[in-house]
């Protein structure tokens, strides 16, 4: 697994570079700098974070922070300018997902977006659309400052992936949706 952002606070962009070697998860940064583009020195990963091992997933940037899902669909967070790992609470009804269940991060405006699609036995999919949003309410505060909203559940044929794109100006969400060879 990869992924690539620019650390405003340090003017640096960074790709991390996540892989196996024997029973461990390793990572290394390429720091690209004017004069001395380099990768960092190999690091283990510490044990919590892609525990489940790593299911290929796109890395995604987002405040500063590279997102990606392991297999137990939580996510996991690296901040660029610290280059420190930490795990992100997955929205309530994903932790008891089924096997049958897909999952993918997005960035929807300037939020984390989770898509979940949620099979059943018939020929329809139900898509769930979570962001992870900034909330000032202490009361219901998680992940730091942020907790995830559900948004809108939309279903769609078998087979058919959406991919979010934007808000329009009355606050919907704007899709494309693309054939998934996956299911033929």
């Amino acid at each position: 697994m990869s992924g690539f952002g620019y650390s405003p606070s340090t003017d640096e962009y960074k790709v991390v570079r996540i892989y196996h070697k024997g029973n461990t998860c390793c990572f290394q940064v390429f720091i690209l700098v004017n004069e001395s583009n380099k990768w960092t020195e190999e690091k283990e990963i510490p044990y919590p974070f892609f525990h489940n091992e790593c299911q290929y997933s796109k890395g995604v940037l987002v405040n500063g922070e590279i997102r990606w899902l392991d297999y137990a669909s939580k996510t996991v967070a690296f901040n660029l300018a610290n280059e420190e790992f930490h795990q992100i609470a997955s929205p309530p009804l994903v932790e008891g997902s089924s096997y049958s269940d897909y999952m993918k991060l997005f960035v929807l405006g300037d939020c984390l977006c989770l898509v979940h699609y949620r099979y059943s036995a018939r020929e329809r999919t139900h898509v769930d659309i979570w962001l992870l949003k900034k909330n000032n309410d202490i009361s219901v505060q998680q992940n730091g400052y942020c907790s995830w909203k559900k948004e809108c559940t939309v279903q769609v044929e078998r087979g058919i992936d959406l991919i979010p794109l934007a808000f329009t100006k009355k606050g919907k969400i704007l899709f494309f949706q693309v054939k998934d060879f996956r299911d033929e």
